[in-house]
């Protein structure tokens, strides 16, 4: 039953990435600016598109590029976010 349940939700899992700008202060008291890369998953959630999945993947993310399990890249934009529970909603096309 749980290989079953998996294989039926496997198309709604996403991969999410994008790069962000990080300061950094060093024990020197000078700071350096830094791109980062990075990565996470989430989940469709609905047909209209919507994902969750965690606010740290997308805080401060200028391009939110998700990958559909079919391969398929796409542009999301943030709709909402709680930094308290590290839940984010994003949405595709």
């Amino acid at each position: 039953p749980i290989v079953r349940a998996i294989r039926k939700a496997e198309p709604a899992v996403v991969n999410i990435q994008g790069n962000k700008t990080v300061t950094n202060t060093g024990t020197n008291g000078v700071s350096t600016v830094q791109e980062v890369n990075g990565m996470g998953t989430g989940v469709i959630i609905d047909r209209r598109g919507l994902i969750i999945t965690n606010y740290h993947v997308v805080d401060a993310v200028q391009k939110i590029e998700v990958t559909l399990a079919d391969g398929t890249s796409t542009i999301a934009n943030l709709i909402n976010y709680d930094p308290e529970t590290d839940l984010a909603m994003i949405k595709i096309n």
